[in-house]
């Protein structure tokens, strides 16, 4: 999958995610991420042959830090972030041999953006 295709899958599985996520968090206690990367989508056909795990908030703000980002567009994120109706997933994209983007979006239900 690319990152489209696989920001389409997620936006497409939806129903099933949010929930999903939603437990993750009560579990963690703390807001957070799908994390998928690009060793765990980039070969999948499908959604359902990726990878991918929850992180919460200080872990994602880590992870950006250690490849040299900073967390504050993933805080602004979280702001009027509405619980139950929308999560966030982390897609890192390999966009050459040792160069990677990392994206961070809030998914709504399609067609409430």
């Amino acid at each position: 999958m690319t990152y489209s295709s696989l920001l389409t899958a997620i936006y497409n599985d939806y129903d099933r995610l949010l929930p999903a996520w939603e437990s993750e968090r009560e579990d963690a206690g703390a807001a957070g991420v799908f994390a998928f990367f690009p060793d765990d989508y980039a070969t999948a056909r499908d959604l359902a042959g990726c990878a991918y795990a929850f992180w919460p908030r200080p872990r994602v703000a880590d992870y950006l830090h250690s490849v040299g980002l900073t967390d504050e567009g993933y805080m602004e994120l979280l702001e009027g972030f509405e619980p139950g109706a929308e999560f966030l997933v982390m897609i890192v994209e390999r966009l050459g041999e040792e160069k990677k983007a990392v994206h961070i979006h809030r998914i709504t239900r399609l067609g409430a953006n």
